[in-house]
């Protein structure tokens, strides 16, 4: 997890940001609509995470392609809890405004896009660079990015202190 931790202490969502506001990781990645599907997928979740340090490889996991289902990991609600205005937020751009009535338009249709379609780092500010850095999605790069994985690790550990 120390690509996503590190990109998530870059982003604003982490605490980089202006005004130091963090928001936990549950709050994107759990359902918020009712307790028992809270604990039934924070359960669940605990399992199969558990499951696979203990029986699995962790390194297998393909983290570039669990990217292109990031609407999977990040619950809408998450997003909205805090970001109430939206629609109609006077500092979204024009095109950014159409985008999400477009949203809106697809919300209850089989169409259904989530917030994560169009936000792809949203709370992981350079996931995709992290990722690269750990484990490279070219096999070109293979050890040309160790010296960017050694200073991650170094600025992360001191995050973590």
């Amino acid at each position: 997890m120390a690509p996503m931790v590190a990109a998530y202490h870059n982003d604003v969502h982490g605490g980089a940001g202006k005004s130091g506001i963090k928001v936990t990781c549950v709050t994107c990645h759990l359902p918020h609509d009712n307790v028992l599907n809270y604990i039934f997928t924070k359960a669940r979740n605990g399992v199969v995470e558990g499951a696979i340090h203990f029986f699995g490889n962790p390194d297998a996991i393909d983290w570039h392609a669990n990217r292109a289902k990031r609407d999977h990991f990040v619950v809408d609600e998450g997003c909205i809890g805090c970001h109430t205005n939206y629609k109609t937020n006077t500092n979204i751009s024009a095109k950014g405004l159409k985008m999400h009535a477009h949203y809106e338009s697809l919300k209850n249709t089989d169409k259904k896009i989530g917030c994560a379609s169009c936000h792809a780092e949203v709370g992981h500010h350079g996931l995709k660079s992290m990722l690269n850095y750990y484990k490279p999605e070219y096999p070109y790069y293979n050890g040309k990015l160790d010296k960017k994985k050694e200073e991650v690790e170094k600025k992360l550990s001191e995050t973590l202190k």
